[in-house]
């Protein structure tokens, strides 16, 4: 399906390109601002058969928002390219090209929050963000002592408000299996199912 050039334009006349911010710990998502950056002139010029030409891209969102929306955990940028209407390309953003890797954000403490960024090690870029309040204090949720036990892995944990929070695991690729919370005078057991592990996220 070959893209048809919209004049004056960075995007093509049947492409439409996006992106979602998605805190994959939650599962919560907002839309973002995404736009592709055309290669300058003199480069495009000089390297016309460049395998690279005109695939940089620029995003953008409110912090403010994407807090309030997503909220704490592990957020990463989902982008998505639709051709004709019909064929649809859609992954997180990865494998940084040259000075790109060195574009990662250095912490940020704002809106209660801390932010950081990375490339992982499947080389996507996410984001980091943990509350200001739970940093390094004693009553910070926390999880220890991994147990199995009659097909089910077990952890100790820690939990401030157990009615308000959900037990996942996941992989770096957003596959996840959900747990069980329960607590006791106090203490909290949670517990995931290893076949599910094995199905949802080793398979």
């Amino acid at each position: 399906m070959p893209l048809v050039k919209r004049v004056g334009k960075e995007n093509n006349v049947n492409e439409k390109i996006s992106a979602k911010l998605v805190n994959v710990d939650n599962g919560k998502q907002m839309s973002i601002s995404f736009k592709r950056i055309a290669t300058s002139r003199y480069k495009r010029i000089l390297r016309p058969k460049s395998a690279w030409k005109n695939a940089k891209y620029r995003f953008r969102f409110d912090i403010e928002k994407a807090v309030n929306t997503l909220g704490i955990g592990t957020w990463k940028i989902r982008s998505t390219n639709q051709v004709d209407g019909k064929f649809i390309a859609s992954e997180f953003i990865s494998n940084p090209r040259g000075k790109a890797t060195d574009k990662v954000l250095k912490p940020l403490d704002k809106y209660n929050v801390r932010i950081s960024s990375k490339f992982n090690t499947n080389n996507e870029l996410s984001f980091t963000v943990d509350s200001l309040n739970l940093i390094g204090s004693d009553k910070a949720n926390w999880i220890r002592k991994p147990v199995i036990n009659e097909n089910k892995i077990n952890f100790e944990a820690g939990i401030i408000n157990p009615d308000t929070v959900k037990a996942i695991i996941s992989d770096d690729n957003g596959k996840f299996v959900d747990g069980n919370i329960s607590s006791n005078n106090g203490k909290c057991l949670i517990s995931f199912d290893i076949k599910s592990i094995e199905k949802n996220i080793y398979a």
